[in-house]
């Protein structure tokens, strides 16, 4: 499936809507559906609800794992960029097709 022209120029646009309408889901206490809670700390909450360690102890393991999956993003990222080169990173014209033929994607 193909980008339109529109899709392409808006993707940026595209990508917040889907970020601030889906995850940040501001109608959750409005409507009274729930209350909204970071995934960090409901997760710590779990591990120290389970036994597993103690709320605080848990919620610094979390932040350091994020850290870590946040930071092998980058690397991938870095060196995708890098495989590709500037012409097909910077380039204006959609070559999708040429990215998925070949390299780390």
């Amino acid at each position: 499936m193909r980008a339109s022209a529109i899709e392409f120029r808006l993707r940026m646009a595209i990508n917040a809507s889907i970020i601030i309408l889906g995850f940040w889901a501001p109608w959750i206490e409005a409507w009274g559906i729930g209350k909204r809670i970071s995934l960090i700390e409901w997760l710590a909450l779990q591990l120290s609800r389970l036994g597993v360690a103690s709320f605080s102890f848990s919620t610094v393991s979390l932040i350091i794992l994020a850290v870590l999956f946040a930071a092998s993003g980058v690397a991938f990222r870095i060196s995708g960029t890098a495989w590709l080169g500037p012409t097909t990173v910077n380039s204006i014209d959609m070559i999708a097709g040429n990215i998925m033929a070949s390299g780390p994607y």
